[in-house]
């Protein structure tokens, strides 16, 4: 009797916890996301939350947003697009944003998709239609391939939101995500079924993520490089080091438990096209070469405007992978003379942004220690659709490029 009323208890208390869950974020309360009041977590293994196509949701703006696949997107619409980009993308009136048409596409390829939102107005014959001049909100997304290592038949192509914006005169962040989603799903049925997002500062409600860490933010000073030995060498990977970066991607893919890379076809454009600046350490033991190293820089195109600072413009490490086994000095001493090469000719950044994800924890143990913190930030990757019940996986074993 007093089990049954127990069970009584649990249950009226778990349909209470739903209630306030969806009083607390409706939105992502009717999402196929990992919620964090969910009990069926005894699966090891991911799983997709819904299989069937996505629907015409209660956020679905089919009427004023548009989607467009990659290679139907128009020149003037790229051009709108990026002036809503620069204008309202970065919600500080302190911080610059300086990407150019060039930099968006670099971000994008193969089966990448553009939704618009656009207002309403009427035309000479009195007929509502789409106003087209002035893009409001936009969402870009591209695929990438999401690896995990423990359980490498999940192994699949999803799309990674990479930009979501909209004017801040419109609350439209909601039906940019949904109507995309539901909008890709009608041009590419089954193909993708699953989505990751990015978020900084104010994380989902109620929602697990994949994984959360910290981004710190350092204002660069001149600083005394210790040389490598004399058996390693540095490589600014170009398209001569083919071979070079398809061993490193390679290992990449099993280095850490989730990794998200483009198709690897994709990636050697990043040789050629500066998306990323690469750096390999490598290091000579009986004539056989090994990478112990691999940093890779990323120009943010922001900079900060609020203080005196000579060189406002910011650089990321977006990633960094030490393959070596124990030697996290020689690995920190690699980030610092690859940096230097960074900045030798690109002497506008004097700002330097390390997410705490990859081996990117290996150099901020060391760099914390003699520079000074301007800022730190939460984020956080969300997946849609696919969930990993490992979730929230450490920092330290996850990568994304």
């Amino acid at each position: 009797m007093i089990a049954v009323y127990l069970l009584s208890v649990l249950f009226v208390g778990y349909i209470f916890a739903l209630i306030c869950a969806k009083i607390y974020s409706p939105f992502w309360f009717h999402q196929p996301v990992y919620h964090i009041y969910e009990l069926y977590r005894f699966s090891k293994q991911p799983y997709w939350k819904k299989t069937r196509p996505p629907t015409n949701g209660q956020f679905c703006d089919t009427k004023h947003i548009v989607t467009t696949q990659l290679m139907d997107i128009e020149d003037e619409t790229w051009t709108k697009t990026l002036r809503l980009i620069q204008g309202h993308y970065m919600d500080s009136e302190f911080i610059l944003n300086h990407t150019s048409l060039s930099d968006m596409k670099k971000k994008v390829y193969g089966d990448s998709y553009m939704s618009c939102y656009y207002n309403d107005k009427i035309n000479q014959s009195f007929i509502e239609i789409l106003d087209t001049e002035q893009i409001y909100g936009t969402l870009i997304s591209r695929p990438v391939v999401i690896t995990f290592v423990k359980y490498p038949e999940w192994n699949c192509v999803i799309h990674e939101f990479i930009y979501i914006c909209n004017h801040e005169k419109y609350n439209i962040s909601r039906n940019l995500i949904q109507t995309h989603i539901y909008q890709h799903s009608l041009v590419q049925p089954p193909k993708i079924r699953g989505y990751i997002f990015q978020k900084h500062t104010v994380l989902c409600k109620a929602v697990v993520p994949l994984v959360q860490y910290q981004t710190y933010t350092f204002v660069l000073r001149d600083t005394v490089i210790k040389k490598l030995p004399l058996n390693y060498s540095i490589r600014c990977l170009n398209t001569t080091h083919l071979d070079l970066w398809r061993g490193i991607y390679a290992k990449i893919l099993i280095q850490f438990d989730v990794s998200l890379m483009p198709e690897f076809e994709y990636t050697l454009e990043w040789l050629k096209n500066e998306r990323y600046t690469i750096y390999a350490t490598v290091y000579k033991e009986q004539n056989v070469e090994h990478v112990g190293g691999v940093y890779v820089f990323e120009n943010t195109h922001i900079s900060w405007e609020n203080e005196n600072l000579k060189k406002p413009h910011m650089v990321r490490l977006a990633a960094s992978v030490n393959f070596l086994t124990t030697k996290s000095l020689l690995f920190f001493h690699g980030f610092l003379n690859c940096l230097n090469l960074f900045l030798i000719d690109r002497k506008e950044f004097g700002i330097l942004e390390i997410p705490c994800i990859s081996d990117n924890d290996l150099v901020l143990s060391k760099w914390q220690t003699k520079y000074e913190m301007r800022n730190v930030t939460q984020s956080a990757y969300y997946l849609y659709n696919l969930i990993y019940p490992n979730s929230p996986i450490e920092g330290n074993k996850f990568i994304i490029l």
